[in-house]
């Protein structure tokens, strides 16, 4: 057999095989196309299966030469409505059987349905599919994809672009290179058991010295559209996954939150209830032995319920923090586990320590001197301007970046610590006269107010860096990893024919669609004038921040509804078996089911995905 004679075949066998792919959907078959287009029904009805057109009205079954003119004449009509290009083919090339004509006919119909998500012409669709073939089998061994023609005879370029996208369903490392019959076959089996993908040709028709290019190119492209569906629905599980681990923290935080809180009220009310016991002993010595009881709490326990106080603030401010830089709604804890519960408990507490402390005090029936009550005054500033701050600090009104200047201005403040340097000077008079103790006009020793300074500096920097960190966070949500520039600028570079660092129309369509972008005529036309800004040509910058905005995650509510479609395929509801896409877990699809609305294995995620944004 001729060389000629060969690639005609191949494409006979694989063009007809494509056709019937997609024929099967109208109901229809073709054996011969050779022969079987004479009548020009079956070009009506793979134009049908494709398009989506209607076909009209014609003679089912012509027997006369002129009765087929008609029928391939009206055929030729639904071509020009799907307008394919069919260059200088005639209504008697079908008639008379020209095979040569019939195949590129054919050709020209799988360049346009098969391969226009990929480019427009046949030179820049070969060109920006093997530029994508490339990319997906860059790295692996003994594979080196340059056309498509022997560069897929042993096997292993089919195998790596299979395991490129699904590593689960063949071991590469496994195959022997000179074994191409075994590694076809199996490329060929894998590809429709499990990915749906027809066996367009044989191991024969690779496993030659030239396999035919187009019946090459053809069966390809198949695995194209394949893979960069899939890797539309991956991405859109990752922010279904982003989503849904993001509310899994959150409520992982409250829940830690709200058992801190009841813990630390529970040790409130305890403490509450003992000093709120003034059943006093008569002896002075057990009176004073009281005393230093109670000294020793607001020494030791004080410190600690106040810290634990601070920590659980913090960890509040932390979820509403998070809540509002994510755009979700803010979080209201139940009433007896609310902040203004733990307020009022605190301040119950400083009450029934007051209290007991003067009872105490007037039990002991000792009177300090007046140095007391200057110290007391003293002390008091201190407190008022420790107060101050600690609420100036837990102020969250504003933009974060105002509450970090907020922040830092305080924190020089605590850092100077001028009220307190003026008590300590009191302070010290006290101890010189034996007097630092039992002041009947303050409950706040300098001890007290010195440690308090220094639990409220140091929230006052956990809270900073958070803040810090959360503004960084926000500041690089819309950034690009330096790994998808380098892959833009290669793309870029490649399609970059002048060399002016600029990309023309059709060279940035090409650069799209091997990027795996694809939009039709009319929303491409549109798409080039807004990102040329009118220009005749488009520089890497603008090219650059276009596609930034394109893979950029907004991380709004719209866009969450949206992946979620992608993931349901465009049903207004879900299944739990439709969450299941790499890279979601079964941790991230069951916390998804047993949260969103809905029964009988379809919730409504629209509604889900309302209720937790602001």
């Amino acid at each position: 057999m001729s060389e000629e004679a060969a690639w005609v075949s191949v494409q006979k066998k694989t063009f007809t095989k494509w056709m019937n792919s997609h024929l099967k959907k109208v109901g229809a078959h073709i054996d011969d196309c050779q022969t079987e287009f004479e009548t020009g029904v079956k070009l009506m009805q793979l134009i049908k299966s494709l398009y989506g057109l209607d076909i009209p009205k014609h003679n089912p079954a012509p027997k006369m030469k002129p009765q087929k003119l008609d029928n391939i004449s009206l055929a030729f009509d639904m071509v020009d409505k799907a307008q394919i290009k069919t260059n200088f083919l005639k209504p008697f090339h079908l008639t008379d059987h020209d095979l040569k004509m019939i195949l590129g006919m054919i050709w020209a119909i799988i360049l346009d349905y098969q391969i226009k998500g990929i480019s427009v012409e046949e030179l820049s669709a070969k060109e920006a599919l093997l530029l994508w073939c490339q990319r997906k089998t860059k790295g692996y061994e003994n594979v080196k994809v340059d056309n498509f023609s022997n560069s897929w005879r042993d096997g292993l370029a089919l195998c790596a672009l299979i395991h490129k996208h699904r590593p689960d369903l063949l071991d590469f490392n496994s195959l022997d290179k000179s074994d191409h019959k075994k590694n076809l076959q199996l490329a060929f089996d894998v590809a429709e058991q499990h990915l749906g993908i027809s066996p367009l040709l044989d191991v024969e028709d690779l496993d030659v010295d030239r396999p035919d290019e187009r019946s090459v190119m053809t069966y390809i492209s198949e695995f194209y559209h394949k893979f960069t569906s899939q890797d539309h629905k991956e991405n859109a599980a990752r922010r279904v996954q982003k989503f849904a681990r993001f509310h899994e923290n959150i409520e992982a935080l409250e829940a830690q939150y709200n058992s801190n809180t009841t813990a630390l009220l529970g040790d409130v009310h305890q403490h509450t209830n003992e000093l709120n016991d003034n059943n006093f002993p008569e002896s002075y010595d057990e009176t004073k032995a009281l005393l230093a009881k109670h000294k020793a709490y607001r020494r030791n326990v004080k410190p600690q319920l106040n810290e634990r106080k601070l920590e659980n603030e913090t960890a509040y401010s932390g979820i509403q923090s998070k809540l509002r830089t994510n755009k979700r709604k803010p979080w209201t804890p139940e009433q007896e586990t609310a902040p203004e519960t733990v307020d009022a408990a605190f301040q119950a507490l400083a009450e029934a320590e007051r209290h007991r402390g003067k009872a105490l005090r007037d039990h002991l029936s000792q009177q300090k001197d007046a140095l007391h009550k200057s110290y007391a005054e003293r002390a008091q500033n201190t407190a008022q301007w420790l107060q101050g701050i600690k609420i100036s600090v837990n102020d969250q009104s504003g933009e974060p970046q105002e509450q970090l200047a907020n922040l830092t201005e305080k924190s020089a403040e605590l850092e100077t610590a001028e009220p307190l340097k003026e008590t300590e000077v009191v302070y010290k008079q006290l101890e010189l006269s034996g007097l630092e103790d039992d002041n009947p006009y303050t409950e706040t020793s300098y001890d007290e107010l010195a440690t308090e300074r220094d639990q409220l500096q140091t929230a006052v920097d956990k809270k900073k860096q958070f803040l810090e960190s959360q503004i960084a966070a926000a500041n690089n949500k819309q950034g690009l990893t330096p790994e998808q520039i380098n892959e833009l600028k290669e793309a870029f570079k490649h399609f970059d024919k002048s060399g002016d660092n600029h990309l023309d129309k059709l060279e940035f369509r090409s650069c799209l669609q091997t990027l795996g972008q694809t939009y039709p005529d009319d929303a491409f036309n549109h798409l080039y004038g807004t990102v040329a800004g009118g220009g005749d040509k488009i520089g890497f910058d603008h090219f650059l921040a276009h596609m930034a905005s394109v893979m950029e995650d907004t991380d709004d509510a719209a866009q969450i509804k949206q992946s979620f479609r992608i993931l349901s395929n465009e049903q207004p509801l879900i299944r739990k078996s439709d969450l299941f896409v790499t890279p979601m877990e079964e941790t991230d699809v069951n916390f998804l089911a047993e949260r969103m609305p809905g029964e009988a294995d379809q919730f409504d995620f629209a509604t889900y995905t309302d209720d937790k944004f602001a």
